[in-house]
């Protein structure tokens, strides 16, 4: 139990990458992984985000939604995303990508990617 608000702690573990941060770090990269993000806007205007990437060397990556729009009730509205990162090549040598969310108000969100000792499965 929490003695602050006195709310049951979780009985699940949480993964590292599941954290809801502005970067994603995978240090084994066995095959693939599926990792989410959630992208908040405060904001009372309505604004449409498109996503692209770079690849980090030996990782292919996938992202869906690749277009989303939030805003616009007065209240925060979230929108879920997923990114699939699949090892395409062995290698321990760490490699490094982006995301970069692009809104149509001229809002940009960048996410680094970084991953070391990948191995396909």
């Amino acid at each position: 139990m929490y003695a602050s608000t006195g709310g049951v702690c979780p009985t699940a573990a949480v993964r590292s990458m599941d954290l809801n941060t502005p970067s994603i770090t995978l240090v084994y990269l066995n095959g693939t992984e599926v990792v989410c993000r959630r992208v908040t806007n405060i904001a009372n205007n309505i604004e449409t985000y498109t996503i692209t990437w770079t690849n980090p060397a030996d990782v292919a990556v996938t992202i869906a939604p690749l277009n989303f729009t939030v805003g616009g009730s007065g209240r925060p509205q979230s929108q879920r995303i997923t990114f699939t990162l699949r090892a395409t090549g062995a290698s321990t040598i760490s490699s490094f990508g982006q995301v970069l969310f692009t809104g149509d108000l001229g809002h940009r969100i960048h996410i680094p990617i970084s991953i070391t000792n990948k191995s396909p499965k």
